[in-house]
């Protein structure tokens, strides 16, 4: 893990590292914490109040593969490339403790959450799992949507209001209109040139980066 000073946005620079046991593939900050998934290193729970100084508090091995997460206080919610979506209870940085898990999704690697429902996309089976987390306790899958066109990998997913965004290695941009979570469909898609394997979103534009090409800015038009 790099922490990164981009206070002057033409000299970015390295202020601090903290270097995970695993392989750390996600990362979600909330308050002074950054909760890493760190692939067969689990969940690790680092401070970062001191960006110079970057201190593990706590963590959490699971038996499979952490690839992603997003924190929804007290929660973590972990993706599981084995096993599904766990749920962690962060409530104490320094002992996180799972309350909740859904049977296997095939191979996740990214997860969105918005409301009441995580959004989590496979990348095996080429499809979006839309989990509901309203007892965090108790997850449960209310739909699964195969993406006709994501026949090469899957690598992540962001939300904007009633649509799902899914950056794939050949098809480029999915979109999926979950207005309806459990009954969630592919409206349309942006192919870039080469593979989208990463997203974020800003008001009406979508920030898309191509393994390729760089960067592509999407301006988000909905009548």
């Amino acid at each position: 893990m790099r922490i990164v000073d981009v206070s002057d946005s033409k000299n970015p620079r390295v202020v601090g590292t903290y270097d995970t046991p695993g392989r750390a593939f996600g990362i979600d900050i909330k308050g002074s914490y950054a909760y890493v998934a760190d692939d067969t290193g689990g969940l690790r729970v680092v401070e970062v109040s001191a960006p110079e100084h970057p201190v593990e508090v706590g963590h959490l091995n699971i038996p499979g593969k952490a690839r992603d997460v997003s924190v929804v206080w007290p929660y973590a919610f972990l993706v599981d490339w084995d096993y599904g979506l766990r749920v962690i209870d962060i409530s104490d940085s320094a002992s996180p403790r799972e309350v909740g898990a859904t049977p296997p999704l095939g191979s996740p690697t990214a997860i969105a959450i918005q409301g009441h429902y995580a959004y989590l996309v496979s990348w095996t089976n080429r499809t979006l799992h839309v989990v509901d987390i309203s007892d965090p306790t108790h997850p449960e899958e209310v739909s699964v949507l195969a993406l006709s066109s994501a026949w090469e990998t899957i690598y992540d997913v962001t939300l904007n209001g009633s649509h799902a965004y899914v950056a794939t290695e050949q098809a480029g941009v999915m979109i999926v209109d979950v207005s309806n979570p459990s009954q969630p469909v592919e409206i349309g898609r942006y192919d870039t040139p080469g593979y989208a394997t990463g997203m974020d979103v800003d008001g009406r534009y979508l920030y898309v980066a191509d393994w390729l090409n760089g960067l592509f800015v999407l301006r988000l038009d909905y009548r």
